[in-house]
C-alpha cells in the first residue's frame, strides 16, 4: 500500500501534513463542509474550526502525521479502521473516534468500503487540559446505540460555523465546551451500562457523595445486595475493592480540584471527606506519587 505514489501536504503546522495516495480524491464524496478561522479570542481558547460530511468509497487510505487538532468521527453508515498509537479500531455505525493532538494517525477502508461520516475538528490552548481533567486523553473509540443526539449536535455546529453570525462566537466556543463535557459523562455512563446493577448502583452512589464514608455494610444495603456478594463484584468486575475504588474516584476528584487552582488543600481535603489537609497529602502522595503541593507546580496552579 505504501508502494502507492503519495504527496505530502502542509496543515496548520509546517510540522504536521497528510500522505495519500494520488488517487485518493477520487474515492471521496464532500456532501458539507463549513469551517471559521481565526475568532480571536475565542479562537485561542477553545473552538470548533472545522466541520464536514463526507463519503467515500472504494480502497483508500490516509496518513494524518502530527495533526494539532482533537478531530471528533462520527460513523453514520458503513465501516472504516484508524490506527493510533499501534491500537487498530474497526468503526462500525454509530462509533466516534477520537484522533487526539500531535498524534499520527492512520485510517483506510474497511471490506465493505464504504463510509458516511462527520467530523468536527476542534482547537485551542485549553484543549489538553480539558481532555486530562476530563478523563478524555486516552480515549480513542466510544460506541452509542443511539447516536441521534450527538448527530443532532454535529449539525448544530455545521449551522453556526456556516452562518459565521457575529455576536454568536461566546455561544459557539460554549457550544465546543459542552459536547466535550457531555461525551465526557456519556462516556462514564456508557462505561457503568453493563455492569450488574448492585456494582452499578454503589458505584453512583458513591460519585454523588464522595465526602461521605461509605462502609461496605452501608453500600450493600443501599445496592440490596450482600456485602459479600458487593466485594465479589469489585473485584471480578473492576479488580480493585469498594474502599479502594471510593479513594480512586476521590484522588482523581482532587487532581481536577487541583488543577482548577481555586482552592486551599484543606478545602479540597473537606469537599472530599478527609479529615485534615495532613491525612489528604499523605493519601494523594501514596496514589500519584507525587505531594499536592508538587502536583499544583506541575500544573502551572498557585494556591
Amino acid at each position: 500500500m505504501d508502494g502507492i505514489e503519495t504527496i505530502e501536504k502542509a496543515e496548520t503546522s509546517r510540522h504536521s501534513y497528510d500522505r495519500f495516495p494520488k488517487n485518493y480524491l477520487k474515492h471521496m464524496k464532500n456532501i458539507r463542509s463549513e469551517h471559521w478561522y481565526d475568532v480571536f479570542p475565542f479562537s485561542l481558547a477553545l473552538w470548533p474550526q472545522n466541520y464536514s460530511e463526507t463519503e467515500r468509497m472504494g480502497s483508500w487510505w490516509r496518513d494524518r502525521c502530527n495533526y494539532p487538532l482533537l478531530t471528533l468521527e462520527l460513523i453514520l453508515d458503513g465501516e472504516l479502521v484508524y490506527e493510533q498509537e499501534g491500537i487498530v479500531h474497526h468503526l462500525h455505525q454509530g462509533d466516534l473516534y477520537f484522533s487526539h493532538p500531535g498524534n499520527t494517525i492512520r485510517i483506510k477502508n474497511a471490506p465493505c468500503k464504504y463510509v458516511h461520516q462527520l467530523q468536527l475538528c476542534i482547537a485551542g490552548s485549553l484543549l489538553k487540559l480539558l481532555l486530562e481533567t476530563l478523563d478524555l486523553k486516552k480515549t480513542y473509540l466510544m460506541k452509542f446505540r443511539d447516536f441521534t443526539a450527538l448527530e443532532e449536535r454535529y449539525r448544530e455546529f455545521a449551522e453556526l460555523l456556516g452562518k459565521k453570525e457575529p455576536g454568536s462566537e461566546a455561544l459557539t466556543s460554549a457550544k465546543t465546551y459542552e459536547l466535550i463535557a457531555w461525551l465526557a459523562e456519556s462516556k462514564r455512563e456508557l462505561s457503568l451500562a453493563d455492569l450488574p446493577p448492585p456494582l452499578t448502583h454503589s458505584i453512583r452512589n458513591m460519585q454523588a457523595e464522595l465526602s461521605h464514608n461509605f462502609s461496605i455494610p452501608e453500600l450493600a444495603a443501599m445496592s440490596n445486595t450482600s456485602k459479600a456478594t458487593l466485594n465479589r463484584l469489585f473485584r471480578k468486575y473492576l479488580n480493585t475493592s469498594p474502599q479502594a475504588y471510593l479513594n480512586s474516584l476521590r484522588m482523581e476528584n482532587a487532581k481536577n480540584l487541583i488543577r482548577r487552582g481555586n482552592l486551599s488543600f484543606k478545602e479540597i481535603a473537606e469537599q472530599l471527606g478527609f479529615r485534615n489537609s495532613l491525612y489528604f497529602s499523605t493519601s494523594f502522595k501514596k496514589y500519584t506519587g507525587v505531594a499536592p503541593s508538587e502536583f499544583r507546580k506541575e500544573c502551572g496552579t498557585s494556591e
